[in-house]
């Protein structure tokens, strides 16, 4: 090591080593994602960090100080600073890959690190959006790893601006910052679907879900809408039980990934907890995984199959209706449901063509109005056998009440038995809510 090298290391506390790891690994920090993360402890507010610590660092040469946004400002790596990282952390100089049998770099360099002054406000969102993620996971006790795009080595043939992985599931995290426009977002589908097409895809050993992580906009449901179109239009066809997506603002999707995605993959969901609980104890009916009916419905997976059963154990006829259904939870809105929304008529005719008989499909939302807006942002409007609910209706009312259908008006009609053939009008969307 360089005598230089090692003097400067000598002046270095191990919170100053851990800060250049971070920057590394997330390429750049603000000064106060920098002092939040760990300095806070050790000084009284932002001012004295900067006064004190920082100034040396800056002044040792290891980090750079750029502003990008009125008078915010990102720290950097020096050349110095990635000196020291390398150190550290013992990153290999050279990597021999054993495809190309050449060898390459394995280390990245300060400039490689640099972001344009344009993007680097960018970084920062996607950066807190990670270090708050991180903290949550570390609170409720999960076990998480998070690539950088720069450092996504797991996908070739698609680079999401982050890769979050925990339990089964890949979350690629895509930060938007309002910016990109219809034709844009089209085209960043279009990079998807070449993906979904390659044999990487194929060979992909968890499921993928892609958080778009949506800031920086006046008018986040107009921005949803647009992002919510744009995929549905351009991927509804390969939504499904290996690929999802979920779009929100980082408060949103961080409060829906802790408190439903992921406790879903540790069967502690209270919320759909509850949905199975109203549908097994209030309204009488036996559950099970929809998987098991996978080869009957054109091979799609739904969440749930729940039937009404006589004494004997067959399936209840009510009012001249089977009364057996495919269940899927919407309350965290994921675009795969709005496959299955699309492609119910014909999966259905394939339980059809099997089982000589009909199956309708149930989706429960949070509410009538977010239901019709989202099909309606998403142009589907061929809902034959389809049925919506809420919990609050199915807290509240009879089975054949608590199931409603909609038009493209907004009216709303529920039903008049168990038969679910004679509709009553309820209410208009649009009114009921002005």
């Amino acid at each position: 090591m360089r005598k230089n090298l090692r003097d400067i290391i000598k002046q270095l506390e191990k919170t100053d080593i851990r800060l250049l790891y971070r920057l590394y690994q997330y390429r750049c920090l603000t000064i106060r994602q920098s002092f939040r993360e760990l300095y806070q402890e050790t000084y009284d507010d932002l001012r004295a960090f900067e006064e004190d610590r920082l100034e040396l660092l800056i002044t040792l040469g290891v980090v750079d100080k750029v502003e990008f946004n009125l008078e915010n400002h990102a720290l950097f790596l020096t050349k110095v600073g990635v000196d020291i990282v390398r150190e550290a952390v013992q990153i290999e100089r050279e990597i021999f890959d054993k495809d190309t049998k050449k060898v390459k770099r394995g280390y990245y360099t300060a400039g490689e690190l640099r972001i344009s002054p344009r993007l680097i406000n960018h970084q920062v969102h996607l950066n807190q959006f990670v270090l708050e993620f991180k903290q949550l996971a570390l609170d409720y006790g999960h076990k998480c790893n998070y690539y950088d795009e720069k450092f996504v080595s797991q996908y070739f043939t698609i680079r999401p601006d982050g890769l979050l992985q925990i339990y089964d599931t890949d979350f690629f995290v895509e930060m938007d910052m309002a910016t990109e426009n219809k034709s844009q977002l089209i085209d960043k589908w279009s990079h998807y679907r070449d993906f979904f097409r390659s044999q990487e895809y194929k060979e992909r050993e968890k499921k993928i879900v892609v958080l778009f992580v949506t800031e920086n906009t006046k008018n986040l449901k107009s921005r949803k809408d647009l992002v919510r179109y744009t995929a549905s239009q351009s991927l509804i066809d390969v939504f499904g039980e290996n690929f999802d997506m979920h779009i929100g603002s980082k408060d949103e999707l961080l409060k829906l990934l802790f408190e439903q995605l992921i406790p879903d993959m540790v069967q502690a969901n209270d919320n759909k907890a509850k949905i199975l609980r109203l549908l097994q104890q209030y309204h009488e009916f036996s559950i099970a995984p929809g998987e098991r009916l996978k080869a009957l419905l054109h091979d799609t997976t739904y969440e749930f199959y729940v039937r009404r059963l006589n004494e004997d154990g067959g399936i209840r006829s009510l009012f001249g209706r089977v009364q057996e259904f495919l269940v899927d939870d919407y309350t965290t809105q994921p675009l795969s449901v709005l496959h299955k929304l699309t492609y119910h008529k014909r999966n259905a005719h394939s339980f059809k063509s099997k089982m000589d008989r009909t199956i309708p499909y149930i989706v429960v939302g949070n509410s009538e109005y977010e239901l019709f807006e989202d099909l309606k942002v998403s142009d589907i409007t061929q809902l034959e056998n389809i049925f919506f609910t809420t919990i609050e209706r199915l807290e509240k009312k009879e089975f054949h009440e608590a199931l409603f259908q909609m038009d493209e008006q907004g009216n709303i009609y529920h039903f008049m038995n168990s038969g679910l053939s004679e509709r009553m009008y309820e209410t208009n969307i649009r009114e009921a809510i002005i």
